[in-house]
């Protein structure tokens, strides 16, 4: 079958690109002809000088209260490191660029996928109604939702007009399924559907798919390494990286925020390789948490409040591991530590993985039948 996918566009997000990634290469396994439908492609251009001088005088105002640069162009360095990371996307995922959805037709697809990450939630996504098929409400398609995520465990995000399209057009879908626990309730009492908690994309493929991106890279990176995946820096974060360093006598590697001026970001395969060469992984990121997983690293999670704590709950309460997420300094151990390498020491987590991977390839499978 022709089946399109739809999730975020694809920009300076690990994560993001890998589960698109990840989805189509699933759906070509089982035969169908797949594209990602990039609904928002980004475009190589710089401001306006009205642009440029708002965002000049943001700087100004955080000046001093934030680790801001107020001189360096970002435009430029964002799309340097665009083009950079972009180049996995270009040549590992079919993509079928698009301005608009008013754009597509039915006879485009015999399917459309909407998923993953935090697809269904209206902060990130100013026109949520798009990306329940509002467009294609009319059509003659299957319609289906793989791990859609709503990043967080209640519904104060959507407006009632909203909650009463949605629900609307996901009565539509012919199955759904979320990424967090929390979701098959939300759907249930606020779309009046029911969903499948399923496994973000990213783990339904084989780590040998990734090693094949892997191989090919030639990225050294520190022996004995603890690698540090940070999207929010804070000092608190810092704090247990070091400490977590010095108990191991670890060597940390620690990737540039997207906000630092010299913005010296890892292509993919070698941001890839970083998990893979890993011996400990600190991170606040989600897909940090998926990656040590895959790559069976042990690990500590720095929740992320403000990007949605419903997905690391989600995630590590399907592998047991809720012990190794802390919210704050003040609940870090050492004894963390060897409690998060001891859990890591034999195949029980890879085990629990294999599990998963196949109760959620039945749900496409079947999604799809």
């Amino acid at each position: 079958m022709r089946i399109g996918v739809i999730t975020h566009p694809l920009h300076l997000n690990y994560g993001g690109i890998l589960q698109a990634y990840a989805l189509q290469r699933v759906l070509q396994d089982m035969g169908h002809d797949v594209v990602y439908i990039n609904w928002m492609p980004y475009k190589y251009e710089l401001p306006s000088l009205k642009v440029y001088f708002r965002r000049f005088l943001w700087k100004l105002k955080y000046l001093g209260k934030r680790d801001i640069d107020v001189f360096f162009d970002f435009d430029f360095r964002y799309n340097q490191a665009y083009k950079k990371i972009n180049k996995f996307s270009n040549k590992n995922i079919r993509i079928f660029p698009i301005d608009s959805f008013e754009q597509l037709r039915e006879d485009n697809f015999d399917v459309i996928v909407v998923g993953s990450d935090q697809i269904w939630r209206p902060i990130y996504i100013s026109n949520i109604e798009d990306v329940y098929l509002q467009f294609a409400k009319d059509w003659d398609i299957k319609r289906i939702a793989y791990a859609a995520s709503f990043g967080v465990d209640d519904w104060s995000e959507y407006s009632d007009e909203q909650t009463a399209v949605c629900s609307d057009l996901a009565k539509r879908f012919d199955a759904i399924s979320v990424r967090e626990d929390s979701g098959v309730e939300l759907c249930r009492n606020h779309l009046g559907v029911d969903a499948q908690h399923v496994l973000d994309p990213t783990m339904l493929v084989d780590v040998k798919h990734y090693m094949r991106h892997i191989n090919g890279c030639k990225k050294r990176y520190p022996n004995s390494m603890c690698l540090a995946y940070i999207l929010d820096e804070a000092d608190d974060k810092s704090q247990v990286l070091h400490t977590i360093a010095k108990q191991c006598g670890y060597n940390i590697q620690q990737w540039e925020n997207i906000d630092t001026p010299s913005m010296k970001k890892p292509t993919v395969e070698e941001w890839l390789k970083g998990f893979h060469d890993a011996e400990f992984v600190f991170t606040d990121s989600f897909h940090g948490c998926v990656f040590s997983i895959i790559f069976n690293n042990p690990f500590i999670a720095f929740g992320n409040k403000d990007r949605g704590m419903a997905r690391f709950n989600s995630l590590l309460k399907m592998f047991s591991l809720e012990e190794l997420l802390i919210t704050s300094v003040d609940q870090f151990t050492p004894e963390l530590v060897d409690r998060a390498i001891a859990r890591f020491s034999d195949d029980s987590i890879q085990r629990r993985l294999n599990e998963l991977r196949k109760s959620s390839y039945d749900f496409l499978q079947k999604a799809l039948a």
